[in-house]
């Protein structure tokens, strides 16, 4: 994969550890990689019955009173997911609606640049507009609106 599709999936994964509280990428990978990775290996492990079964037989016996009201809440527990999950939902925020940004604000002076330098080369607008989309690769309707902006900018 190249970097820039690389540095753009970091990029997105930022805003996501952002939105849930995490600084940047590096906070959210040492917090949840321990997490993950023993979910791994016990799925790993837990391939069906018999491999589960001997895996179990490792671990002491538990206290019977607390296992009995573990093993009675194991038939419920898809509903309690549900509920947990439906109270995590509420803290995240809502989708920020409108249009979605495909290319970054901090990338339009050098669309700009790139779109003024065709130009000056003599490539009509619309052309010069339409290479620029392809190397971004996005429609040029995209590249149309970034270059309506930057007098605003």
């Amino acid at each position: 994969m190249q970097d820039r599709y690389i540095d753009d999936l970091f990029a997105a994964s930022d805003k996501l550890f952002n939105i849930l509280g995490f600084a940047k990428f590096e906070d959210a990978m040492a917090e949840m990689a321990d997490f993950v990775m023993q979910i791994a290996k016990a799925m790993s492990i837990m391939k069906n019955r018999a491999a589960t079964r001997r895996w179990l037989r490792e671990d002491p016996d538990p206290d019977p009173i607390e296992f009995a009201k573990s093993v009675k809440r194991v038939p419920i527990l898809a509903y309690l997911i549900r509920k947990g999950a439906a109270q995590a939902v509420k803290v995240l925020p809502h989708a920020p609606g409108g249009r979605r940004i495909k290319i970054e604000p901090e990338k339009h002076p050098q669309i700009w640049t790139e779109i003024s330098d065709l130009f000056r080369q003599g490539v009509q607008l619309g052309i010069a507009q339409r290479r620029v989309a392809q190397r971004y690769e996005v429609d040029r309707r995209t590249i149309e609106r970034i270059w309506r902006k930057r007098k605003k900018e």
